[in-house]
């Protein structure tokens, strides 16, 4: 897995490097045991100001990029760490949503199959009880 922490306008410490390891690349880590190698997460980080709000304004965005996989989140926030956990939030939103979306269409599949199959009118998987005419 490769972990790219971009900032921009401030200098990364020690202490939020940590911080993001331990919120975000070791979540990443133990839902992708196995495929570690193949997942990319892109990390943005910067300080800047809007021109409507005041103060110190903390902009954060992150990618994570698979085989299958595509996700994207973009927080604001007044404090670095406050970003960190609102993108943490919603990436972890945008996870259940895509294996929701990867279930459902495994479903729709299944359900397709089924009514594909064409069987016997003669031929009951699901009825209990005696069925007319088999002595016939």
């Amino acid at each position: 897995m490769s972990n790219n922490i971009r900032v921009k306008n401030f200098q990364l410490s020690e202490s939020l490097r940590v911080y993001v390891e331990r919120k975000i690349f070791s979540q990443f880590k133990k839902m992708f045991r196995g495929q570690t190698d193949v997942i990319n997460v892109d990390l943005d980080i910067d300080l800047g100001t809007r021109h409507h709000k005041k103060g110190n304004i903390w902009h954060g965005r992150i990618g994570v990029s698979g085989p299958h996989l595509s996700l994207m989140a973009e927080a604001d926030s007044s404090t670095a760490q406050s970003v960190i956990d609102l993108l943490e939030e919603e990436l972890k939103q945008e996870l259940k949503k895509h294996k929701e979306r990867v279930d459902s269409i495994a479903k729709r599949k299944t359900r397709e199959i089924k009514k594909a199959i064409r069987l016997d009118k003669g031929a009951r998987l699901y009825r209990k009880g005696r069925i007319r005419n088999e002595g016939v």
